[in-house]
C-alpha cells in the first residue's frame, strides 16, 4: 500500500515538473527564435552599431525583439 501511494505521488510530482518544463520551454524557445530571425532579416543593420555594446547588457534580447516589433509596426502603418 505504501509503495503504491509512493509511486503515485512521484508520478504526480514527476508529470506536473514535466508540464511545467515544457511551458517554460515553449515561451523561451519562441523568443530564442524570434531573436535569431529578427538579426538574420536585420538587411538594414539596425543592431551592427551598437553590437558590443548589445551583448553586454543582461536583457539584450527583450530589448532587440521590443525594438523589432515596433519597426514591424511602423513598416505596416
Amino acid at each position: 500500500m505504501l509503495t503504491v501511494t509512493l509511486l503515485t505521488v512521484t508520478s504526480i510530482i514527476f508529470v506536473t515538473i514535466e508540464v511545467f518544463y515544457q511551458l517554460v520551454w515553449g515561451k523561451y524557445f519562441k523568443k530564442c527564435h524570434y531573436f535569431r530571425e529578427t538579426l538574420r532579416n536585420d538587411t538594414e543593420r539596425c543592431y551592427w552599431k551598437d553590437w558590443d555594446n548589445l551583448f553586454k547588457d543582461p536583457d539584450f534580447q527583450t530589448k532587440v525583439i521590443g525594438d523589432a516589433k515596433k519597426r514591424n509596426k511602423k513598416k505596416t502603418n
